[in-house]
């Protein structure tokens, strides 16, 4: 490089120097890392930290090398951007893991010694969640609206993720060991008796079956 090189750009790290030498180079432009004394860039100051490296090209290809620098910047502010951003989602899923360890080691601690077990196999007792049925054992807790109280803590569903007090199947699932209260897992509602009404559509439903019949019969001899 004959001339007395101009600075185009000013890296913040001596690979980001390297990098748009090699990008000016495949452009056709010479390139020279030099220091802030226009001297060759030994690349970290006197503590050994990384100093700014300035790239300098001679002057008939300075405007064409800032242009390609001023992309290069973009491109690289870009990816600090987007590395920035995945450092963060990774640092939030990490804090919400741990939130979410904690929470339940928490609810192992207090919860489970709490939430009734079978007697003969220690197997937790089955809840089920009243709004869409789905049925378990390790409910996450749940927290309480405010200005309300339970008289035991609430767990939520992770299905429908709505709140509610855990009551608990009548019978083991493991073992069948019977518990004198609970619902019945493996049956139906109780019964509510015999509905006439039902009685009366089904056969309102025959009435009008056996007319249509009736008719197609008449018309079709």
């Amino acid at each position: 490089m004959a001339e007395k090189p101009t600075v185009i750009y000013e890296a913040r790290t001596m690979p980001e120097a390297q990098r748009l030498k090699e990008l000016l180079a495949e452009a056709g432009i010479a390139a020279v890392l030099v220091d802030a004394d226009l001297q060759e860039a030994p690349g970290s100051d006197v503590w050994g930290l990384v100093a700014p490296i300035r790239v300098a090209v001679d002057e008939p290809y300075a405007e064409a090398a800032r242009w390609i620098a001023m992309g290069f910047d973009s491109l690289v502010a870009a990816q600090a951007t987007v590395e920035a951003q995945q450092r963060a989602a990774a640092e939030a899923e990490a804090r919400r893991k741990e939130a979410e360890r904690e929470e339940r080691e928490a609810f192992e601690s207090a919860g489970p010694a709490s939430w009734p077990r079978c007697p003969g196999c220690q197997t937790p007792r089955l809840s089920r969640c009243p709004t869409c049925q789905t049925c378990g054992s390790e409910f996450s807790p749940g927290e309480m609206p405010a200005g309300t109280a339970a008289a035991e803590p609430l767990v939520l569903c992770p299905e429908c993720d709505e709140p509610f007090v855990p009551e608990y199947a009548r019978r083991c699932h493991e073992c069948g060991h019977e518990f004198p209260d609970g619902f019945d897992l493996f049956g139906g509602p109780p019964s509510e008796g015999f509905n006439w009404r039902v009685l009366v559509a089904i056969a309102a439903l025959v009435a009008i079956f056996a007319g249509v019949l009736a008719y197609f019969a008449y018309l079709l001899p």
